[in-house]
């Protein structure tokens, strides 16, 4: 699955390819991800490099089952994110998986980003990609946490 920057879009792959056609003077930045059995974070809003000079950490924590007989998946998508100062940062979640879809239950950042001012939250969550939206007052490296569902 994919991102293309500029357009803000999702980019379907059939067989593991795509095919785009770019216009004369236009200009194309896709980042590509292999569909795997969890939510991923596919993009950001911040730099056209996607994530690659913004998110500082990721990391994916499944939810531990407190009874033997519940059901579903759930877990923690969360980071450390560079962001600046008024000027929304957008986390684009990609909740298809191999599974099946996911959904955004909650969208948090650390205390001490909230008591710093800044804030979070679910902007839309459709066509299995979530948009995270976080805010901050200053540029400031932000902890965030996405907890997601396997949706029935």
């Amino acid at each position: 699955v994919g991102y293309e920057f500029w357009g803000n879009a999702v980019v379907e792959l059939a067989d593991g390819q795509f095919h785009q056609t770019v216009a004369p003077r236009d200009c194309a930045v896709f980042a590509l991800r292999e569909l795997g059995p969890r939510p991923q974070l596919l993009s950001t809003s911040r730099h056209l490099m996607q994530g690659g000079v913004d998110v500082l950490e990721e990391g994916w924590t499944p939810a531990r089952r407190l009874w033997l007989f519940e059901s579903g998946s759930a877990g923690t998508l969360a980071g450390r994110s560079a962001v600046v100062g008024d000027d929304p940062y957008e986390l684009r979640i990609l909740g298809k998986s191999t599974q099946g879809p996911w959904k955004v239950l909650a969208a948090t950042l650390s205390p001490e980003d909230a008591a710093a001012g800044a804030t979070i939250a679910v902007k839309e969550e459709k066509d299995g990609l979530a948009r995270i939206v976080i805010a901050s007052p200053a540029n400031r490296e932000v902890r965030w946490s996405v907890e997601l569902e396997l949706a029935d």
